[in-house]
């Protein structure tokens, strides 16, 4: 059943923190975390000890590969495959500890990137691909998460999901905040495809005009029509609400808690 125990937590700002000492607090209000294994929080940071942290609390785990200084569809063939290697790592992470998920964003352009758009589109699809071959080996379940509107991002329209995906065995994140800020929810919800390889959600609200990661419910986004959608194309992932502070996500979860309810009545 649809509710609570399906609601998760992130907070990218938490990976400048210590992970001891943000856990207890996420567990006060919410079973699920996920983590973005980032800053403070990179794999072989926390790969030693974050089982021993995590198993007081209960809390079921998810995790969010690196982002800081990561394009997966990098120009410069170094720093492209340092990062499929660290998404790789993350994965074998996320297997260690038994995460639900690992999401993972596509490749960005760089400066050099914005000239030749058509070749960073065709190195991010290898690259997809070869990250969901190595989910397969490894029996992780992936995502591949939509982007806002900047003028680095690809990745942020329903068609170009589409074709990263296709051929592989990767999983979609549906970020209903950054598809606000670029052809809307519905444009995804509309989807067959996407909706077919939904594998993570992740919620915060805004009014179309950036990604400031608002509550759910503090900003124009119409959860309630999305909600629905998504509950009836069957999906049974989580639902994380990601964050700017922990204050502002246990708002959004008791919104969020009453739609999922609704939703299911």
């Amino acid at each position: 059943m649809a509710g609570s125990s399906r609601i998760a937590f992130s907070c990218p700002a938490f990976t400048i923190g210590n992970l001891d000492g943000i856990v207890p607090k996420v567990a006060e209000h919410f079973e699920i975390f996920e983590i973005l294994a980032d800053a403070n929080f990179l794999p072989e940071r926390i790969g030693n000890t974050i089982e021993d942290t995590l198993s007081p609390f209960g809390l079921r785990i998810q995790l969010h590969a690196p982002m800081s200084d990561i394009n997966i569809a990098s120009l410069n063939p170094r720093m492209r495959e340092l990062s499929i290697g660290i998404v790789i790592e993350t994965m074998e992470l996320a297997r260690r500890i038994e995460a639900s998920a690992v999401t993972f964003h596509p490749g960005s352009l760089s400066p050099m990137g914005k000239f030749s758009l058509e070749r960073v589109i065709d190195l991010n699809r290898d690259a997809v691909s070869r990250i969901s071959s190595a989910a397969d080996d490894l029996g992780v379940k992936i995502a591949l998460e939509n982007m806002p509107n900047l003028w680095v991002t690809i990745c942020k329209e329903p068609r170009e999901l589409e074709e990263a995906i296709g051929g592989s065995s990767s999983g979609f994140c549906f970020d209903i905040g950054h598809s606000n800020s670029t052809s809307g929810p519905r444009s995804f919800l509309e989807s067959d495809f996407l909706m077919s390889r939904l594998a993570n959600m992740h919620l915060h609200d805004n009014n179309g005009d950036g990604d400031p990661h608002m509550a759910i419910g503090e900003g124009g986004i119409d959860f309630d029509s999305a909600i629905k959608k998504i509950l009836g194309c069957g999906y049974r992932g989580n639902f994380v609400i990601e964050a700017r502070d922990l204050e502002s996500g246990v708002r959004g979860k008791a919104k969020l808690g009453a739609l999922l309810e609704k939703a299911t009545c």
